[in-house]
């Protein structure tokens, strides 16, 4: 798959090649299944900015990025991560070697972070080299009339019948039959996900077997809780798969559901940034997949704030690789996908702030000294809460 545009000029040569058909039915899959011609058409820029990081200097290179990491926050996370608490794991990956590896006795020794060392490790074990062009795993739902007669067959026969609600989720309206949820060809359950037992427990497409995507999952997890403790923070670090709805003009939907968010340390309704996981290395299919997930973020963000310029981020982690990447828009860009002006052929005003933009850092190899110190200083302030 292509690369998004990182300029306005490239996006008008991408916007220039969109067939009529895509001007007509854009019709927007779920958040895994993202098209490259929709990133298009909601106005996206997409940068990368590979991390270079001098082994020889004692500072770590920042993100260029004043309002996320300020100068004063940046101090801080330096003089923490330089601390006590850090320096047990710090010590143990600084002596890492692939052809030893690490011990049971490095994962006690590095304390708090042991569940994350020890899960990093089997992620380096199992190492893939990069991720299907589809979502790396897939709940497959059978239509609704066989999995109840499964559900009936599987039912204890000693337990009273309950009979359920009617009722149905009103916020859906009328998008529920477009955006088909409950259909073989849905890419993700709005269900749990499944727990063995079923039919929405058939998994497709796994190289390797199919809970390393959750071993990254729980290495990220593990990561984050332990650097949010020492600034008497608990509670914000949620690994939900929450679902964005994303309704575009009344009649276009997706939902992109997302592997965990992070909300403000003391407004719990505020959710800050998410995150996303990958058990194979990072490609553009992921990518386009993140966009899907920050334009129905943002949208649901910002759709009551009438702010000049919003801001947010995604943590990413790939394989044993992490990624971070800040988004950023401007009301006229939140106004126009209330408008829905870019499914309707013709050139925008090509002006910065008609885009959602999103600049993507890394790689940041975990299993790095330099690297895991850089992590630990921009994930320490991103925790905070600027």
């Amino acid at each position: 798959m292509s690369a998004l545009p990182n300029t306005i000029e490239k996006w008008q040569l991408s916007y220039a090649h969109i067939n009529d058909k895509d001007f007509k039915n854009a019709n927007f899959e779920s958040g895994s299944k993202f098209k490259f011609e929709s990133a298009i058409l909601l106005r996206v820029l997409h940068s990368q900015t590979k991390i270079t990081i001098d082994k020889s200097s004692s500072s770590m290179r920042w993100i260029n990025d004043s309002q996320i990491f300020p100068a004063a926050r940046q101090l801080q996370a330096e003089m923490a991560v330089r601390g006590q608490y850090f320096e047990p794991l710090l010590r143990i990956v600084k002596k890492f070697s692939k052809d030893v590896g690490w011990t049971s006795k490095d994962f006690i020794d590095s304390g708090c972070f042991g569940t994350f060392l020890s899960l990093l490790a089997l992620i380096e074990r199992n190492d893939t080299n990069e991720e299907d062009e589809e979502s790396a795993v897939k709940y497959v739902t059978t239509p609704v009339a066989a999995r109840t007669r499964l559900q009936q067959s599987q039912r204890d026969p000693y337990m009273t019948p309950i009979k359920k609600s009617t009722r149905q989720l009103h916020f859906l309206g009328t998008f529920t039959d477009e955006m088909d949820l409950d259909t073989p060809s849905t890419t993700e359950s709005i269900e749990l996900p499944p727990s063995g037992e079923g039919s929405v427990a058939k998994y497709e497409k796994a190289r390797i077997e199919v809970q390393d995507e959750q071993i990254v999952n729980q290495c990220l997890i593990n990561l984050l809780l332990p650097i949010s403790w020492p600034l008497g923070i608990s509670g914000n670090v949620d690994p939900q798969r929450k679902a964005y709805i994303f309704i575009l003009q009344g009649s276009k939907a997706y939902e992109a559901r997302v592997d965990g968010i992070v909300t403000h340390p003391n407004r719990s309704t505020d959710v800050l940034g998410f995150l996303e996981v990958k058990r194979g290395h990072r490609t553009n299919e992921v990518r386009i997949q993140e966009v899907a997930q920050m334009v129905a973020f943002m949208n649901s963000k910002n759709k009551d704030n009438a702010s000049a310029l919003q801001r947010s981020w995604l943590i990413s982690m790939c394989a044993n690789q992490l990624f971070i990447t800040i988004a950023s828009c401007n009301q006229p860009w939140i106004e126009f996908l209330g408008t829905g002006e870019g499914l309707k052929e013709g050139m925008p005003e090509l002006k910065s702030e008609n885009f959602l933009h999103m600049k993507e850092y890394g790689p940041y190899n975990l299993s790095k000294y330099h690297h895991l110190v850089s992590v630990l200083e921009h994930l320490y302030v991103l925790l905070s809460g600027v």
